[in-house]
């Protein structure tokens, strides 16, 4: 029963009340994961932020991987005014919030873009992937030879070769074909001027 009270409280956004329900159910004994994280977040709203942490690094050391708890952990350290702690928790709520395969799905996108010949969203969407995830260094190539249909930007797609064979080295698939498309791009912004 209590623990249900307190959730009740909990979804009801009612922390004040919700804290001593959480506290008289935690005091039977009980240690589970999303109690602590609730009960943790309760504090943190009834502006008790060490307390806060406290709890919501008992979670963190079970899931480190939990956005709504890194969140609530790097707002406990902005109010406590350890910024350098906040900012690696918000950013761990950025990365721990952002699927993984989200990334894939931008990529993707960009191709179907470029099928359709909308080249701008089609470079919108590859530039995206490539924040989402900056080891997937295909797609600066795929950016390149897309500058290239676009609106033949030599500089652009020079720019976005070269950036493609330093990130990925040896591991660069298409290396000849970026070297051979830099020199050839190279000679035809040499004979425009």
């Amino acid at each position: 029963m209590l623990e249900k009270k307190a959730e009740i409280l909990f979804y009801r956004k009612e922390y004040g009340l919700a804290e001593p329900a959480y506290e008289a159910y935690l005091a039977l004994g009980d240690s589970a994961y999303d109690v602590l994280k609730n009960y943790g977040i309760c504090l943190y709203y009834n502006q008790k932020e060490d307390k806060a942490l406290l709890m919501l690094g008992k979670c963190y050391a079970q899931n480190a991987n939990d956005p709504i708890l890194n969140f609530y952990i790097g707002g406990c350290y902005q109010k406590l005014k350890l910024f350098p702690e906040s900012i690696a928790f918000f950013k761990l709520t950025i990365e721990t919030a952002t699927p993984h395969y989200l990334a894939d799905v931008y990529h993707l996108l960009g191709q179907v873009y470029g099928q359709e010949r909308w080249f701008k969203e089609s470079i919108e969407a590859y530039q995206e992937a490539l924040k989402l995830d900056s080891t997937k260094v295909e797609l600066l190539f795929e950016i390149a030879s897309t500058y290239e249909e676009f609106n033949h930007s030599s500089t652009m797609a020079v720019n976005y070769y070269n950036a493609y064979l330093k990130l990925a080295g040896e591991k660069a698939e298409r290396a000849n074909y970026a070297l051979g498309r830099i020199e050839k791009l190279k000679e035809e912004l040499f004979f425009e001027k």
